[in-house]
């Protein structure tokens, strides 16, 4: 069984609503029964304004796949940084994802810190 520390940097977060438009930020692999230990996420807004941040997760490994809003439309301060997860873990599992969306375009960088368990 091999555990790695990961990340996930994604720049321009996306603005669109639209789960199939939104920014991927972590997607669990598949096989080897994996799973993805989110230990810290950070959210980043570089513009001069106050934007608003929501993040689902996307449970593709339940008996129906289901899609729900983690944090919904979070206020992020102009020019300051959001940490989520303040000490709390989130598990995913294979093919689950993290996703989020700004309410501005180019204004929002996300930084996900992941436990990668492989039990291969």
């Amino acid at each position: 069984m091999a555990n790695t520390f990961k990340n996930s940097i994604v720049e321009n977060v996306s603005n669109n609503a639209t789960y199939a438009s939104q920014s991927t930020l972590v997607t669990c692999p598949t096989g080897d029964a994996s799973k993805c230990v989110v230990i810290g996420m950070q959210l980043a807004n570089k513009s001069s304004s106050e934007i608003t941040v929501t993040i689902g997760v996307k449970d593709n490994s339940a008996a129906t796949d289901s899609d729900i809003t983690f944090l919904n439309a979070v206020p992020i301060p102009a020019n300051s940084v959001l940490s989520v997860l303040q000490g709390d873990k989130l598990i995913l599992e294979e093919t689950d994802n993290l996703h989020a969306y700004a309410s501005a375009a180019s204004a929002c960088n996300a930084f996900v810190n992941y436990l990668l368990i492989d039990t291969t």
